[in-house]
């Protein structure tokens, strides 16, 4: 494909997405990954990539970012991913279909309601290289994956504790016993049978606030987790 062409629908498509995705959402989209044609994953700040983008169709200001972005889609590259705040990582070709199927019959599209609840999971990615700008220059980081889990949310109601009750995360896995789950601020217990359980404030038990990790690693790490209530 001629290049001019293949920049003209990378612009394009990145506009187009931008635009879908002022609309508000308690989930937020908050990364691009795109896979390069020697299949390694390169991982873009939305924000930071969106203004780069903007500087770019103005004509002025640092476009760096977004020449490194576009360069690596010349190149052969593709859309691979996007980076879901509750969700993780959601396929890229997943959520340009569901979005142009409703533009096609006239319904409105929520992308950040999507990639929330309806979008299929990119499980292929098992490291990135996160694409920064320092003091004017791109940096690349190497960041390791952590792979997704699955899990049950359940609010039981029951608490002695004024404004607490107590919940309940069931993993869905065959080594629960490697993972540590934290609702909010508090660490659950492992009760057995995949099941962690625990008193957090009412204000805490929404599935939004669950946190997944392995027990080697910081809980505050980025994670991959599926809500299948």
């Amino acid at each position: 494909m001629h290049k001019f062409v293949k920049k003209f629908i990378a612009t394009t498509t990145l506009l187009t997405l931008c635009v879908a995705l002022t609309v508000p959402s308690y989930a937020e989209v908050t990364k691009y990954i795109l896979k390069a044609e020697d299949n390694v994953y390169y991982e873009y700040d939305y924000d930071k990539l969106q203004d780069s983008y903007l500087n770019h169709i103005l004509g002025f200001g640092d476009t760096k970012l977004y020449e490194h972005f576009n360069g690596i889609l010349e190149d052969g590259g593709r859309y691979s991913a996007i980076f879901d705040s509750i969700r993780g990582y959601v396929d890229y070709n997943d959520v340009k279909n569901a979005y142009t199927d409703a533009l096609i019959i006239g319904q409105s599209f929520d992308v950040n309601e999507y990639t929330e609840n309806d979008a299929e999971l990119n499980t292929s990615i098992q490291s990135v290289k996160l694409v920064e700008q320092t003091n004017g220059e791109i940096v690349l980081e190497d960041k390791e994956v952590q792979q997704s889990v699955d899990f049950l949310f359940e609010d039981l109601g029951t608490s002695v504790g004024i404004g607490m009750t107590v919940v309940k995360v069931t993993l869905s896995t065959n080594v629960p016993d490697e993972y540590d789950v934290r609702v909010g601020e508090v660490t659950l217990v492992y009760k057995g049978n995949s099941i962690f359980a625990g008193e957090v404030p009412k204000a805490d038990a929404t599935k939004e606030k669950v946190y997944i990790s392995k027990k080697d690693q910081n809980l505050d790490k980025e994670f991959q987790v599926i809500s299948i209530e």
